[in-house]
């Protein structure tokens, strides 16, 4: 009995880390593609609704720009619930209706944190994880297969060019030897890249839905009778946004 049920708690395990790995590379490779649309159409959006204030058209699409961007990331939040992370509530400040109703939502902090966030930060964000899982699959994948696809490639190969210019005596005789130490060289990475991909691969989705939780979310706080009663100090996790500020600093005075 209790090896059945060892057996079938692995079995169980097993498949719950399957299901855990095709959850993160879903969140990796689809946020970039939603990022990839948003990302312009927020920017074209803020500088019209910025460079036409003057003449008042900007005070009407301006809270157009916010409310787009709340539904942004009110799409991640989802995403990360689908992933199985909490986001804790956020609460906008109430707005009536009519066009004089709705200008109040340019006043709401929590919204101006939701450009901030869809409209900057979260496309460095999803396009180093992106790139980083595509890359890492696409390696290990095509270490393993090497052998087969490289002998439609042209020229010499790839280890034979790198010994040639490290220390050309290392390079085998004969073409067979050449290429079983080009492939096998090949496989020993692929192998390596695909034995890590899972933690990679989890890593950078706990990256990605820590930061986005961190930063679409707030602290845990008592709502208010009335939400426009609400702080801006208590509307957001000022601690998130001061090391998302003080990192978006810094990458800049690097550059």
């Amino acid at each position: 009995m209790n090896r059945t049920a060892r057996q079938t708690q692995d079995r169980t395990s097993q498949s719950s880390a399957v299901r855990r790995f095709g959850k993160n590379v879903w969140y990796l490779l689809a946020g970039f593609p939603i990022t990839l649309i948003s990302f312009p159409v927020l920017v074209i959006m803020t500088t019209v609704s910025v460079a036409t204030l003057v003449v008042w058209l900007g005070a009407l699409l301006l809270p157009l720009t916010l409310l787009f961007a709340s539904s942004l990331a009110a799409l991640s939040k989802r995403r990360l619930e689908a992933l199985g992370a909490s986001v804790e509530p956020v609460t906008y400040r109430r707005y009536a209706s009519g066009v004089f109703g709705k200008l109040r939502i340019i006043s709401d902090p929590r919204r101006w944190l939701d450009l901030a966030f869809e409209g900057l930060l979260a496309f460095p964000l999803r396009l180093v994880t992106f790139a980083l899982t595509l890359s890492w699959t696409l390696i290990g994948i095509g270490g393993v297969t090497y052998f087969f696809w490289s002998i439609y490639l042209p020229g010499d190969r790839t280890v034979m060019q790198l010994l040639q210019l490290a220390e050309p005596a290392l390079i085998p005789d004969g073409a067979v030897l050449q290429y079983l130490l080009d492939v096998g060289a090949h496989f020993v990475i692929g192998i390596v890249f695909l034995s890590t991909l899972a933690p990679v691969v989890a890593g950078l989705a706990k990256l990605d839905a820590t930061l986005t939780a961190a930063l679409l979310g707030t602290k845990t706080f008592e709502t208010a009778p009335d939400a426009t009663d609400i702080s801006p100090e208590r509307s957001f996790s000022i601690t998130a946004w001061s090391r998302a500020g003080a990192g978006v600093a810094a990458t800049t005075l690097l550059a």
